[in-house]
């Protein structure tokens, strides 16, 4: 699941990816902002899982549920309303206000191309994320771990 955009802005929104028992899955450069009431957005779930859940960008965390395993690098797990162009719109893009997002994503060999087929990376480290930004980047590369902020 590579360079997908989910937007749900209804309080009733569960999370946007759920992965339940699925073996060898690669979870990377979505872009997610939910308002739902549940606290994640992106779900690993069962002792059969085993994931690699990357550069996404979300506002809500991602949940390793009842023995999922998943290895997590590069994901932003803060973005606010500001940070994008046009929520309503499902327009996530990235506004300045989003830096924290760019150049924290990780390398990935075979992520060469963004949402619109932009080239990825196009600064330091690729962006989390669906969409690569054309803004220079934040002033820090990507750290090789999980993002937090």
């Amino acid at each position: 699941m590579r360079n997908n955009v989910i937007v749900n802005l209804n309080r009733w929104a569960d999370e946007s990816i759920e992965a339940n028992a699925a073996r060898d899955l690669r979870i990377e450069h979505n872009t997610i902002f939910v308002e739902g009431v549940t606290p994640w957005s992106i779900e690993v779930r069962f002792p059969a899982s085993d994931a690699l859940v990357r550069n996404n960008l979300t506002n809500h965390r991602i949940f390793l549920r009842d023995g999922g395993r998943a290895s997590l690098d590069g994901n932003v797990m803060s973005a606010r309303r500001s940070w994008f162009v046009d929520l309503s719109r499902a327009d996530l893009r990235l506004t300045p206000d989003g830096r924290p997002a760019i150049d924290a994503g990780v390398p990935i060999a075979d992520a060469t191309d963004d949402f619109d087929r932009a080239v990825r990376p196009a600064g330091r480290a690729p962006d989390a994320g669906a969409f690569e930004s054309a803004m220079p980047g934040a002033g820090r590369p990507g750290r090789g771990r999980n993002q937090r902020e």
